[in-house]
């Protein structure tokens, strides 16, 4: 199974993105819960809850 992305668009502009794998390659969760490898708001977005709704 591959990755996810998830992207938040306010008014047809990209403002942030998550891509999540399906299980965690390393640590003690691995195989066991997603991970989250990237996650970003761009800075002209951020602090309107963006971030909240992506996670």
């Amino acid at each position: 199974m591959g990755r996810e992305v998830l992207v938040a668009e306010i008014d047809g502009a990209v403002a942030g993105y998550v891509t999540i794998l399906p299980s965690a390659k390393h640590g003690p969760f691995a195989e066991v819960y997603p991970e989250l490898s990237d996650f970003n708001v761009f800075e002209s977005f951020r602090n309107q809850g963006i971030g909240n709704q992506l996670l």
